[in-house]
């Protein structure tokens, strides 16, 4: 199991690359955090998978294939074929380099060339055999010499071929109606062949079905004279063979050179040389045969063909691909442990598979032959793991060499110069196990990067960062058993024996081995030997010993000279009490190049640096471990002492740390701190996270099979290699499938970062658990994938399908390329793009910019059972993108409605909520609904845990914030920590039922934590204020730093009116605004000097300490907020300012009344609007306020209208009076009569001056224009404007809470535009990752929150039926269920019972036909008849009877088949 925290930048798919074909083309990969994690990862969307290309030749013309090698230690390619040249055919050999694929050197053979023979044709239509070692090769040739025509076996060394030099050796052999059939290398510089090629008498009595023969053909030096042998030298002592003998005839010369074998029938050697046998196939491939390499003696003869070869290693197979294996070298036994089985729509067109270290690879076709096919299975359960889909017709494995070569199965086509590249990628967790070892002896060495292994009576070198053999060695010299193995950079190879000899084995030649001979003791160790440097003169190396505790040693290749330099750096300890091993260990930091050495011993540690030649000394009690290890990022070391306690200690002081300390279930044998990760060997292995010197919750934990499923391997689950890396050895018994029986099987650790891959490995368990970073534990196995809970104990939340083939990574690339006709067909089946593709993450994320997809796909989903579906909205990578990242990107708004419908209903947890998180204030910026998201369990975690009591005496609601969690669901060991100091804990009259909730919003609340409240004020959809998760936001930040500031600011406002109305109460009393107060040059009594000096500092001081506060305070905010000027508050507040400034300077420079009063009116609206301002602070007032200003903005364009009448009847009552002077409205003049108008819209009718007109037209008139006017004004007007502030009143009514919420946000905005935290506990106190809400359960469905009146009441009647039709529907579901599971299996059962009717049918309609027949013929005998017999009669009454019985019955299984249609109509009917 495991968990991980990431946040997750897609690379998009080029255009180019959704081709099946590419060309090739070299792109650097940017390096990100799944590549710091990992080496070997691979970004999918970037892959070439299949590649052409031309490669160019000397010969132009077409050239045919017969057979390839890869030789010179697999990195040339020997190819050769047939070709035409001046008319005639001749022979050709190439030879190419194996990465590029350029020729080095071509050879066109002469005539005398023509016929090369090839061995196992049955099999390998190969026409030359090159030796084990590659470097050299072998053919025959025909020639005529005079009457008598000869055989000639040329063995080359290679290179000495293409430079036209003369064959290394030479065998001739004279025939008459035979030639050599088989002509292979074997070991031991045996040569052997077969002559005979009929199967006639005399050839099965004078042909050598084998031979074999040896010469020293790597001695000879290239100019040295050809050895040429003459088999006739041996021939004539064959003895002859009766004519009357069964028996075969063995026979071995005196010399031992030469030996034969005379008499099977169509023998074909096999190329296979395997523990001292060799196999053969007789009898025209109908027999197989086992002989002793030595004396040639049967070992097993089997009646049936199997067919070996050395590139099947040690597997054999027969033509149906069967596989067998040899189990025992000593007495090989021969058994069958599996088989090959294409799919079902195709078949194989290979002769024999690719081996490679851990598959097995077929090339096949479809049976409409229209595309080739390859095949990989696994090569312990030979269970087909991947398989891709190619222009087969293009690359026929007939003119086509196929080899596979550092991850990439290679195809050359010589016939039109051409080679293909397929990278098999798949996910490696598809396979059980990581590297299977061809090894029946229990003996190999892992340093780094390479693997030794012992092999067929010889050592084999197997490369890990090439995936390939290397190198074989067979020296005697190394034939010893080895005990240390070493690969350095890409010099040398070293070995130590255990006769403590060492040697240096070159990697460009494997045949030069120089053997160094050092003094003392070789005990050679992984964890305690480090190379300092490797040049090609010099190689230091720097030891552990028991003897001199470190040592360096100075060795140089050329002349093999050694010298060592003792390093005593614990002089006065014994070096018998301190052992190399646990407790003595040497650490190296591959970064900075410090080597640290580790000492401890009797409750002491030392700490010895290399560099510095500094030894430092710790005693205590507490330095008693068993292990050590050291992470160097952490600049920590990790300790194990009683075998379950871990504690780290700081590298520097050496105390402890206490954050990096755990205790274990289960006894541990094994700690290994790698980069922020520790690994810790017990069963279950565990690996922990480190954080900032801390270890993190995360765990991953990795199941180990029982030991009971362990078969042939070591019987350590968990075993500690040579170089320290961890591994453990697995065979699952639980499979299906058969699996080897000789073969290790060595499963590398997923955290060992120094191990290289070529072929992709998706089983990452920190890279997979970024698809739910905050879940606690994740379980891998093959059956389900990854699942992912939040706890042991919990159900699953999701999980992931990684396993994938090559053919889907190119169906899912090429599916974004598609039109939507073309993939909504080939989404039908669409599971293979629901998968986990390593940086393309499944079809959602390809498809996130085409609505009509997604929408297909969300239809697709709504019929599949909602447990099988794995996680579909992810992330592609580490540091990528989700499908809902890229539609924000593109504002595809369409399919992010989708992809959210699609969240909140199959992956409604917690714990996904990071794919919105980081995208939530966009969602509220563009409207989005977002109405089944709030309500689903994404956002918000309601708490239901023991340590949270459900029942307290404290009913108060608290809203507090939390940080430092890894995961939310950690929260749950955090309740004292949070609600210790806040709760009332006195007993009250009783219980209340308390619910906890935690907004699980932490990147919006943190990483720009003041835009959520300034992007919520200015949108328009008031439901966002509705729900729980945005009020508790609210709330938290009101409480937490708005609501006193406000409250603060209005009382200081307080003090400022009080103020004011004193100053205005004396300015009337006895100031210049006071009523008897004389203008117009004439003397007034004035007021005391001394209380003018009190009102003038009493002003002043009020303007500069009030007034001047918060004229700096709307400086500030207007210099950080955009569009100050726009707020009608902002305006409001600046005009108070200014009037107020403006009053005080004319009261003190001027003495005009009239200003002084308009001023002080001025002042005291601008102040009461301030009040309304503060008001807002207060729930009860709150709402008021808001409605004010919305009855005045829904009001707006129909007090204009009204206006506009106003002015209208105006003008005319102006015009009918002609503008006359009325008393009432005396020194206003005209505006009298709009101010009349008004009157008149508001029911106050003054109508003396009307019966003053001059005529009584115009009476009349005015009396018409009055009462149209009140009819429009007061009538219809005044109650318009009733009707239209009632909608307003309602419509605040109806939303009350949540205008209240926006109100507080609108406030909470202006706050946080002056709130900067001055540090980061600050920054933490003000915008925590997380808020908790703990309230008492029956407010939950109170009024808060809710709709008032008849529409609270509606969506109260709307919720319930929702629920119970819920519950109805869930209730019905399951018998539903079951009557469709009935109904599948009653037509499954009907479907059998058809069959086995017609089958029965089909029996009894022959036999009554062959009744019938015998009865026709029998009549047409007894009507042809001279005499009609009775007993004739008799058979033809029988037969009647019989007939008719036949015909009953058919009837009794017609009706039956009726029973059963009907009963299946009823059912379908139900």
């Amino acid at each position: 199991m495991l968990e991980k925290n990431f946040s997750l930048n897609e690379a998009l798919l080029d255009k180019n690359s959704n081709s099946l074909y590419q060309t090739k083309q070299h792109n650097d990969i940017i390096q990100n955090r799944n590549k710091v994690l990992y080496p070997n990862y691979e970004n999918l969307n970037d892959v070439q998978i299949i590649e052409l290309g031309n490669y160019d030749s000397v010969h132009d013309q077409q050239l045919q294939y017969y057979g390839g090698y890869l030789v010179h230690n697999q990195t040339q390619i020997l190819l050769n074929g047939s070709t035409r040249m001046n008319r005639k055919e001749v022979g050709w050999i190439q030879l190419m380099d194996v990465a590029t694929h350029q020729e080095i050197s071509m050879k066109i053979l002469d005539s005398i060339h023509l016929e090369l023979q090839g061995q196992n044709a049955r099999k390998n239509l190969n026409f030359i055999s090159v030796s084990s070692c590659g470097e050299y090769f072998l053919y025959s040739l025909d020639k005529e010499q005079g009457a008598q025509p000869q055989t000639e076996i040329h063995i080359h060394k290679i290179v000495d071929f293409f430079a036209d030099k003369a064959p290394v050796v030479k065998i001739v052999h004279d025939y008459d109606n035979s030639k050599f059939k088989n002509i292979i290398f074997g070991p031991d510089n045996y040569i052997y062949f077969s002559q005979q090629r009929e199967s006639t008498r005399d050839q099965l009595n004078d042909c050598k079905s084998l031979m074999r023969f040896r010469c020293d053909y790597k001695s000879q030096k290239s100019d040295e004279q050809t050895q040429v042998f003459d088999l006739e030298d041996w021939y004539k002592d064959v003895p002859k063979r009766g004519y009357e003998s069964e028996k075969p005839l063995t026979h071995i010369s005196s010399d031992q050179v030469f030996a034969c074998i005379v008499g099977y029938s169509d023998f074909e050697l096999s190329h296979y040389f395997y523990w001292g046998f060799v196999v053969a196939t007789y009898d025209r491939g109908r027999k197989t045969i086992f002989f002793e390499q030595e004396k040639l003696r049967v070992k097993q003869d089997l009646s049936f063909p199997v067919f070996f070869d050395s590139e099947t290693e040690y597997f054999g197979m027969d033509s149906d691909f069967n596989i067998y294996q040899s189990i025992n070298p000593e007495f090989f036994k021969l058994l069958k442990v599996g088989e090959l089985k294409p799919p079902g729509n195709s078949f194989f067109d290979s002769k024999k598979p690719i081996i490679t270290q851990n598959t097995m690879i077929m090339n096949g076709k479809d049976y409409a032959c229209s595309s080739g096919q390859v095949f990989v299975y696994d090569k312990l359960r030979f269970n087909l793991i991947n398989q891709v889909t190619i222009n087969k017709q293009a690359w026929r494995e007939d003119y086509t060499f196929i080899f596979y070569y550092e991850g990439i199965l290679n195809y050359i086509n010589p016939s039109s110069k051409q080679y293909m590249h397929v990278k098999l990628y798949n996910s490696k967790f598809f396979h059980d196990d990581e590297l299977v070892l061809e090894i029946t002896e229990q003996n190999q060495l892992i340093d780094q990067s390479a693997i030794l292994h012992k092999w067929n009576k010889s050592y084999r070198i197997f490369d890990m960062e090439q995936k390939r053999t290397v190198c074989t060695l067979t020296s005697p010299l190394l034939l010893d058993k080895i005990s240390f193995f070493l690969k350095i950079s890409t010099l040398y190879y070293l070995f130590a024996t255990e006769k403590e000899t060492v040697y240096l084995v070159s990697q460009k030649d494997s045949s030069i081995i120089k053997e160094i001979s050092i003094k003392g003791s070789m005990s050679f160790e992984f964890s305690n030997f480090y190379v300092l440097s490797a040049t090609s003169s010099k190689l230091s190396f720097l030891r552990l010993t028991q003897e001199k505790f470190l040592q360096i040693y100075d060795i140089n290749p050329n002349d093999c000279s050694v010298e060592i330099e003792d390093i005593p750096f614990l002089e006065g300890l014994s070096r018998y009490c301190i052992k190399v091993g646990d407790t003595f260990q040497m650490f190296k930091n591959e970064q900075t190049g410090q080597i640290l050495i580790i000492v401890v011993y009797q409750k002491c540690l030392y700490a010895y640096d290399f560099h510095s030649r500094q030894l430092r000394q710790f005693k205590g009690e507490q330095f008693s471990f068993s292990q050590v290890s050291i992470s160097w990022d952490d600049d920590a070391l990790f300790t194990l002492k009683d075998k379950v306690v871990i504690q780290a200690y700081d590298l520097q002081t050496f105390e402890p740390i206490a954050n990096l300390s755990y205790r274990s279930s289960t006894p541990i044998t094994k700690i290994k701190a790698i980069k922020n990760h520790l690994i810790i060997c017990s069963n279950p292995a565990e690996v922990l996270e480190i954080n900032n010197r801390s270890f993190t919750s995360k765990k991953i934990k990795i199941p180990i099979a029982p030991k009971d499923s362990l078969k042939h391997g070591s019987p350590d689950l968990l075993k500690d290699r040579a170089n320290g890396e961890i591994v453990y050895y697995k065979l699952d018994t639980k499979g299906q499938w058969n699996y080897q029986t000789n073969a290790w099987i060595t499963k590398y650790d997923p955290l060992k970062l120094s191990q290289e891959s070529k072929s992709l490995n998706i089983d990452y368990p920190l890279i997979q658990s970024s698809h739910l970073p905050c879940a606690k534990h994740v379980v891998i196995n093959k059956e389900q994938g990854m699942c992912f809970y939040h706890d042991e104990r919990d159900k699953r939340v999701g999980f992931i399908s990684p396993y994938f083939t090559t053919d889907d990574i190119l169906k899912i690339r090429e599916s974004k390329s598609k039109n939507n006709d073309t993939l909504l067909t080939d989404l039908n089946d669409i599971s293979p793009y629901l998968k986990f593709y390593p940086g393309i993450g499944n079809i959602l994320n390809l498809m996130a910019l085409r609505p009509q997809i997604l929408d297909f796909i969300a239809k697709k989903l709504s019929i599949m059972d909602k447990a099988e579906i794995p996680i579909i909205l992810m992330r592609n990578e580490i540091g990528g993108k989700s499908a809902i990242d890229i539609a924000c990107e593109k504002n595809q708004l369409k399919s992010l409605m989708i992809l959210l419908e699609l969240l909140t209903k199959y992956q409604d947890d917690h714990g996904f909520n990071y794919l919105i998180d980081s995208q939530f204030i966009y969602f509220i910026d563009k409207g989005l609904d977002l109405t089944e998201y709030f309500d689903s369990n994404l956002p918000k975690l309601q708490i239901i845990h023991e340590n949270y009591p459900s029942e307290h005496f404290d009913e108060n609601e608290y809203i507090l914030g939390v940080n430092d969690l890894q995961r939310p669901s950690e929260v749950v060991q955090k309740y004292s920590e949070i609600f210790d100091q806040v709760l009332d804990n006195g007993k009250s009259e009783g219980f209340a039922s308390i619910e906890y909730y935690l907004i699980n919003l932490p990147e919006t609340l943190t990483t720009n934590p003041k835009q959520l409240m300034k992007t919520l004020s200015q949108s328009d959809n008031i439901e966002y204020f509705e729900n729980l998760t945005i009020q508790t936001i609210i709330k938290f930040k009101w409480n937490q730093y708005t609501k006193n500031f406000f409250q603060n600011q209005f009382l200081i406002f307080l003090i400022f009116l009080v103020s004011f109305f004193f100053e205005i109460y004396y300015s009337i009393s006895q100031g210049k605004t006071q009523a008897d107060l004389k203008v117009d040059g004439e003397s007034i009594a004035q007021p005391d000097t001394r209380e003018i000096a009190v009102i003038a500092v009493t002003s002043w001081e009020n303007f500069r300490q009030i007034l001047l506060y918060f004229f700096y305070y709307e400086v500030r905010q207007a210099s950080k907020q955009q569009g100050y000027l726009k707020e009608l508050w902002n305006l409001f507040d600046f005009s108070l300012i200014a009037s107020y400034l403006a009053l005080n300077i004319l009261e003190f420079t001027s003495g005009d009344k009239s200003t002084l009063i308009i001023l002080d009116i001025l002042v005291i609206i601008l102040s009461f609007l301030k009040i309304n301002f503060f008001l807002r602070i207060y729930d009860g007032f709150s709402f008021l306020v808001s409605m004010m200003s919305g009855v005045f903005r829904d009001i707006y364009y129909f007090i204009l209208f009204f206006l506009i009448f106003i002015f209208q009847f105006g003008i005319i009552f102006v015009i009918l009076f002609s503008a006359q002077e009325v008393d009432e409205y005396s020194g206003i003049g005209t505006f009298g009569y709009f101010l009349m108008i008004f009157r008149i819209s508001s029911g106050d009718f003054a109508v003396e001056n009307y019966k003053d007109q001059p005529t009584t037209v115009l009476i009349a008139l005015s009396w018409l224009i009055w009462l149209v006017a009140v009819l429009i004004l007061n009538i219809v007007f005044m109650n318009f404007i009733i009707a239209v502030i009632s909608e307003s009143y309602e419509k605040v009514m109806q939303k009350l809470v949540a205008e209240s919420f926006r109100v507080k946000a609108n406030m909470i905005v202006e706050r946080e535009l002056l709130l900067t935290p001055k540090d980061e506990a600050e920054k933490k106190f003000y915008f925590p990752e997380y808020i908790i809400l703990r309230r008492a359960v029956e407010t939950s469905e109170g009024d808060q929150g809710e709709w008032q009146g008849f529409i609270k009441d509606l969506k109260y009647t709307i919720r319930t039926s929702a629920q119970k039709s819920k519950a109805e529907v869930i209730q019905n579901v399951a018998p539903i269920q079951c009557k469709v599971e009935a109904l599948a299996q009653t037509q499954q059962l009907q479907q059998e019972i058809m069959g086995i009717f017609k089958t029965e049918q089909s029996k009894l309609i022959e036999v009554v036909q062959n009744s019938i027949q015998e009865q026709n013929a029998k009549i047409q005998a007894v009507s042809t008849g001279s005499s009609n017999s009775s007993g004739q009669n008799d058979d033809i009454r029988r037969l009647n009877k019989t007939v008719e019985e036949l015909r009953q019955k058919m009837k009794g299984c017609e009706k039956g088949i009726n029973e059963i249609n009907a009963n299946i109509q009823k059912l379908l009917e139900k």
